[in-house]
């Protein structure tokens, strides 16, 4: 497994690709490993990352996030996140997580000691890459799931919310987390120029539980909330933070507000 990674990485002679490239790699791995544990049964992929695998998003991702399943039964995270180390470190990684749990989302770092000195990604002594692995256990209601084969670097299957509810869990994390990510800007213009639909009912549910309001998000409320946001961002943080996630580095141009403010005219939702 290790000669694998070494072999791709033989590509690449850029230091901050190279750790793109390693945690990708590493990212499909655990996914696969997942499906091998029948975990898609109880979780659904979400956020960035499945952007990434699920639909060929041009922009790199670091974390693995889901939510737990309507009718998961019980589900285990601790014991998941055990019996993927296990996996992990029975092909030559040496791995350690401590899982933790915060207002129903239980998360672990997977820190893989070792690898950014062995693979030449980094020369400090002791640096570790990290995968965070996160689990929303009250997620709100309202999404789709689907299951879709991957075949990039290992063949597995995952569960994953649908499109226009992949975009709902993004447009909510635009409108509500108090500050922006560049990275879910550069998923908002995908989104709206792959013309994806809203998953408006999950969005609604999404802010009533993360606000207490209920609010009807119809075309028009989502655009005046949008613009308002999109007027106050702060363009040149968000640059900063997004441009070592791209793919190819030219697409930065796109964060522009009056691109954005365009696109939030465009958007629709489903039917």
């Amino acid at each position: 497994m290790k000669d694998i990674l070494a072999k791709e990485l033989q590509k690449v002679a850029a230091r901050e690709e190279r750790f793109n490239r390693a945690r990708e790699f590493l990212q499909h791995f655990i996914l696969k490993i997942m499906d091998d544990l029948q975990a898609f049964e109880s979780v659904a992929f979400i956020g960035g990352t499945a952007l990434r695998i699920l639909y060929g998003l041009n922009r790199f991702s670091e974390d693995l996030d889901f939510s737990l399943r309507e009718n998961a039964g019980k589900f285990d995270f601790g014991n998941l996140t055990s019996e993927v180390v296990k996996k992990l470190e029975g092909v030559g990684y040496v791995v350690d997580a401590k899982p933790k749990v915060k207002m129903g989302v239980v998360s672990a770092f997977l820190r893989f000691r070792e690898i950014m000195r062995e693979f030449d990604i980094s020369p400090r002594k002791g640096e570790k890459l990290s995968i965070k692995v996160e689990v929303d256990t009250r997620p709100p209601v309202g999404a789709v799931v689907e299951m879709s084969p991957v075949n990039i670097d290992f063949f597995f299957k995952v569960a994953h919310y649908d499109l226009p509810s992949l975009f709902a869990g993004k447009l909510h994390a635009i409108l509500y987390r108090g500050y922006t990510k560049g990275r879910d800007l550069y998923d908002f213009m995908w989104y709206v120029t792959k013309k994806v639909p809203v998953n408006a009912k999950l969005l609604h549910n999404a802010a009533k539980q993360t606000t207490d309001l209920d609010i009807t998000f119809d075309r028009e409320k989502i655009i005046t909330m949008l613009t308002e946001v999109i007027e106050k961002m702060d363009i040149s943080s968000i640059i900063r933070e997004l441009q070592p996630l791209l793919v190819y580095s030219e697409e930065i141009r796109l964060i522009e507000k009056e691109l954005m403010l365009k696109a939030a005219k465009d958007i629709r939702v489903v039917e």
